[in-house]
């Protein structure tokens, strides 16, 4: 734990820090799915629902430009 107070980790943090405020995260656990952020329910369902819409749209996506 003390190596957290000795500087080794300054940079990731304020890098994770940085990217979490451009992203306009203003709490944890935010969720992000393909690089966009996921608002919606965290129940299972709901969550693999999401995913599977994800992966359609990529499957999509990849079928137009393949």
């Amino acid at each position: 734990m003390s190596e957290a107070f000795r500087g080794r980790w300054d940079e990731k943090i304020e890098a994770d820090f940085s990217g979490g405020v451009r992203s306009d995260v203003n709490g944890t656990p935010t969720l992000f799915v393909d690089g966009v952020r996921y608002d919606g329910p965290r129940d299972a369902d709901s969550l693999i629902e999401m995913l599977d819409t994800v992966a359609r749209a990529a499957t999509r996506k990849t079928a137009a430009h393949g």
